[in-house]
């Protein structure tokens, strides 16, 4: 049974269209009828969809006197179409001194408007908007049908009625009025923001509660001069004989949706952000007109700009304390062994001499910020003193995140104290540098006296360092300015003074052993008493149950605030939910190696706080070989040298270094086995040949016993051996990276222990805030002279065998995170058994391995 009541119908001031049957009588006041019907449908159709420029109507300056406007379509406020099919030039002084409106034809009657000086074409010193109005006009001739019975001739009447654009111009008058302190230079964007009314939202928190759309320049004039009939394409200004500017964005908007509520227009209108979006446009345009003209190295932005965008891009040239950084940082990039580093020792300290020297032949610096490019503008200069002191090196993603919060900001005035970071995007500089500085080494090297062998390995080790580029892509020099956000001050509300610090109730789970868990413990022993308004449980957990308690509780929605835990799980965890970003709660200190960071990173997003590395190494005796293999041909006649017993571990992933050496890749982006392309049949075959002089291939436990009890010389393993071999090989127990690979180096797998921040924390804030404070330089030298862990942080002083083991990790692979990683274990562990005991063939065994990982991941 229907619940529906019905109610009464209304038909006040309802639309009329002529109703059509046989036999009725038209007039052409019927049909006129029926098409403004139609047109105050149309019109309706269009407010709905809202007003704007749709597409092309670009407004430019074209000569002295006059404007230029492209094919386009648009809808005005009345809901009607301003469609222009082709390219049009205004002349702002027109030949004959007159500018008429254009004829209506009725179609557009409520669009006519009366110009000032009965249309004179001479424009008085000032600012303008240009317009764009529907009209339309009767054109050519159709015969009239004669009256019966008359003996005059029928005559003719118009055919058609045709649609067109009329422009017209707007003088601002409001612009400039109570000293606004325009110049020739700063003009076009104190116009612009005129128009935006940056300077009346700076109202809006006095009063959100009446605070309406309606607060920009162009908001202000008369409905009369910009009626509903007009869609804004640009503004200019006239200098009483020639133009100074146009500037589209400062009028043009992108369809704007109308707004539904009465209330709150100011703050939630969809005109607050189509106005914010023209206003980066504006800046950006206005941007490459000052490049355009030339000398924009010796530019001064509060020359040009009072206001600029809260986010903005500028193109810029190299500055030279960021050249002087990142060259460093890549003549430093990765580690040789003791060897290579004899050698190396001469040719880095030239390549640094190089970069300190000034005003000769060897100014490398002024070279690479040529080879950069000299087009953009001077970051020092641009902003003077209102330059941070500090720029900072971030990530690409993080560019298109600032702009696309910075709709709803205020712009930044540079009369009032300015208040924004700088940030450069770290991969496009280190490939800008990196290249340049190759090309200068390529010449500088040579008239040093620096030897072809000796600069080869220098400039593979920087080639190294420089990150790829994504296709397609092409390094623009440019910075990003973001406006700072005020710091909040915290008002008690409670008596008495407020805890500072880290503050609530925090759990930690871990699994570590016994050592480890101690110098834990006495961590956040001394972080509860540093920050006496924090509660800190320490939990414990065994390595097998670990993973399998954080799941069943955090499904429940309980389980700890923080985990310390392996990167091997990060991937897992993220797509599960069980741990969530951090970006928004801290930034990563400079000090974390750069690996580390990236180790816990996934899809642009950072998961946790590295604190510790671990990845093998080769261990070796000292007293029994004196220097270790740099590379993996010497090894083999290192070892027949010496004559030395050798015990390797026969695992996948003790092995794992040694296949990425021969340039072998485990598996490709999207998860499939690729390992039967190359590199792990060489291996392998490498792997026999070691058998061959009397190495041998043992489990794990077995070969890290034997080192111990000095029946094998080295070995390849990981840092939480280090106080094993210790207590039997004291002072004569050395590391170093793998050997390298004949075209790479090699690469074992890295994996990162770090704090993450679980997903259903109660005090995420403060669970980071801890994190950053356990994983401090403090805390991390803690960590390795009681737990002989492996600091994630370059600035903890630690002993020489700890140090090789982080320096090592700079040339390890970072834990894949794809879920088709875990099906390798079992095949390859049983491929490396069947080749080393059985003396299966290498590539055989290699392509069923990866087959039987396919299979089991789906492919």
């Amino acid at each position: 049974m229907s619940t529906t009541q019905l109610l009464e119908a209304s038909f006040l001031d309802g639309l009329r269209m002529p109703h059509y049957f046989n036999g009725r009588l038209l007039t052409a006041e019927d049909l006129r009828a029926d098409q403004a019907a139609t047109l105050a449908r149309l019109a309706w159709l269009g407010k709905a969809a809202g007003h704007g420029v749709v597409e092309g109507l670009m407004a430019s300056q074209a000569g002295n006197t006059a404007v230029q406007v492209t094919a386009g379509l648009g809808l005005n406020r009345a809901g009607q179409v301003v469609r222009l099919p082709g390219q049009v030039t205004l002349n702002l002084v027109p030949p004959s001194g007159t500018a008429a409106p254009g004829e209506d034809a009725g179609l557009f009657a409520n669009c006519t408007f009366e110009p000032a000086g009965n249309g004179s074409g001479a424009l008085a010193t000032g600012a303008y908007l240009l317009v764009a109005m529907p009209v339309s006009r009767l054109e050519e001739k159709a015969p009239l049908k004669g009256l019966s019975g008359s003996t005059l001739p029928p005559g003719c009447a118009a055919r058609w009625e045709a649609d067109g654009v009329q422009f017209k111009a707007i003088r601002l008058s409001g612009f400039g009025t109570g000293g606004s302190g325009a110049g020739d230079k700063n003009r076009q964007n104190l116009l612009a923001h005129w128009c935006y009314g940056s300077q009346a939202l700076r109202r809006l928190p006095l009063d959100p509660f009446t605070f309406d759309d309606l607060h920009g320049g162009l908001a202000q004039l008369a409905p009369t001069e910009l009626t509903e009939c007009d869609l804004p394409l640009a503004v200019f200004y006239w200098q009483g004989t020639k133009l100074a500017f146009v500037d589209a964005w400062a009028a043009r908007r992108r369809p704007v949706a109308p707004y539904a509520l009465d209330t709150w227009q100011g703050l939630l209108s969809d005109n607050r952000v189509a106005v914010a979006q023209a206003r980066f446009l504006q800046f950006q345009g206005q941007l490459d007109r000052l490049l355009a003209v030339g000398g924009a190295g010796a530019l001064v932005a509060a020359d040009h700009f009072r206001y600029l965008p809260p986010v903005g891009y500028l193109p810029i040239r190299a500055p030279d304390f960021l050249v002087q950084v990142l060259a460093e940082e890549l003549l430093s990039a990765g580690s040789f062994s003791k060897q290579e580093a004899l050698v190396q020792k001469n040719t880095l300290g030239l390549a640094r001499q190089a970069l300190a020297v000034k005003g000769g032949q060897t100014d490398i610096l002024a070279a690479v910020r040529k080879r950069i490019g000299l087009d953009g503008f001077d970051l020092l200069k641009f902003f003077g003193t209102a330059l941070p002191s500090d720029v900072y090196l971030i990530d690409g993603e993080s560019v298109d995140f600032y702009l696309q919060h910075s709709w709803f900001d205020e712009a930044i005035d540079l009369q009032v104290t300015p208040s924004f970071d700088v940030y450069l995007v770290r991969d496009v500089w280190l490939r800008l540098v990196g290249n340049a500085l190759l090309a200068e080494l390529d010449q500088v090297l040579p008239a040093l006296g620096v030897s072809f062998t000796s600069r080869a390995a220098l400039r593979d080790r920087v080639a190294k360092a420089i990150p790829p580029a994504p296709p397609g892509g092409k390094d623009v020099p440019y910075a990003v300015f973001v406006k700072r956000i005020a710091a909040m001050v915290k008002v008690p509300v409670k008596a008495g003074a407020e805890p500072t610090g880290i503050t609530g109730e925090i759990t930690i789970w871990h699994s570590y052993d016994e050592v480890r868990a101690e110098a834990l413990k006495k961590l956040v022993e001394q972080a509860a008493a540093s920050n006496p308004g924090a509660t800190i449980d320490l939990v414990a957990q065994t390595p097998a149950d670990l993973a399998d308690k954080l799941v069943v509780a955090v499904a429940a929605g309980e389980g700890p605030d923080l985990v310390l835990a392996g990167n091997d799980r990060l991937g897992e965890w993220a797509e599960a939910g069980i741990i969530q970003p951090i970006d928004e709660l801290a930034t990563p200190s400079t000090a974390i190696l750069p690996i580390a960071l990236q180790s816990v990173r996934l899809a642009g997003q950072t998961f946790g706080v590295p604190q510790s590395l671990s990845q093998v190494a080769l261990f070796y005796n000292r007293d029994k070989l004196p220097e270790p293999p740099a590379t993996l041909k010497e090894l083999p006649s290192v070892i027949r040298e010496f004559k030395l017993p050798v015990s390797l571990a026969n695992t996948p992933y003790h092995a794992f270094g040694f296949f990425t050496a021969f340039g072998g890749q485990l598996m490709d982006a999207q998860g499939r086995c690729t390992a039967t392309e190359g590199g792990f049949v060489d291996a392998m075959n490498y792997f026999r040949q070691l058998q061959e002089i009397g190495v041998e291939f043992v489990p794990a436990d077995v070969a890290a016993e034997r080192f111990e009890h000095f029946d094998s010389a080295l070995i390849v393993d990981g840092p939480w051996h280090i106080a094993r071999f210790r207590s039997s090989h004291e002072s004569s127990l050395a590391a170093a990276p793998l050997p390298a690979g004949p075209e790479l180096p090699a690469r074992p797998l890295l994996v990162v222990d770090a704090y993450f921040l679980i997903a259903n924390s109660d005090n995420p804030a403060n669970a980071v805030k801890l994190a950053a404070l356990l994983t401090d330089v403090e805390a991390l030298a803690t960590l390795a002279s009681e737990a002989l862990l492996v600091p994630a942080r370059m600035d903890v002083p630690v002993e020489d065998l700890l140090d090789s083991f982080r320096a090592a990790a700079a040339a390890s692979t970072i834990w894949p995170q794809l879920p088709q990683f875990d099906a390798w274990w079992g095949p390859f562990q049983q491929m490396m058994l069947s080749v080393l005991d059985a003396g299966a063939n290498p590539a055989g065994e290699i392509k069923k391995a990866c087959a039987q990982m396919d299979k089991v991941n789906g492919f």
